[in-house]
């Protein structure tokens, strides 16, 4: 059975700073300027455990007043950390009650980062 695999198609900034979504699998560093978007094709990397943590996340830089956002898939879903760090925070996108984000299957996905004066990432499902 074939792996569930989200990619990310492209980046929002509603910041008044750039986003830079970064992959340590595929190198691609795709980086949206204020108040604008980019087009990018990026797998979000498989990371089950701990030890595969260094080698398989993106990273999300917000700007110089924030800590990156570690972003990986594990099973049907997307997980965040606010720390760059293992464990997981939480899940990204849609974790809230009654509406998961679930893979469920290949998904292109739209990573949205907005103005508030917080960390806040969201994916929206494409297809």
């Amino acid at each position: 059975m074939p792996l569930n695999v989200t990619v990310v198609r492209m980046v929002v900034s509603m910041k008044n700073n750039s986003v830079k979504l970064q992959s340590f699998e595929s190198g691609a560093e795709p980086t949206a300027d204020p108040y604008s978007t980019v087009a990018c094709n990026v797998n979000i990397p498989w990371c089950d455990n701990v030890a595969q943590f260094a080698e398989h996340h993106l990273t999300l830089s917000l700007g110089p007043n924030f800590p990156p956002i570690a972003i990986w898939q594990s099973g049907n879903y997307v997980f965040w950390s606010a720390n760059n760090q293992w464990p997981a925070s939480g899940k990204l996108g849609g974790d809230y009650v009654g509406h998961p984000y679930a893979v469920n299957g290949g998904r292109d996905v739209v990573l949205v980062v907005d103005n508030r004066p917080w960390p806040v990432a969201i994916l929206y499902a494409l297809s």
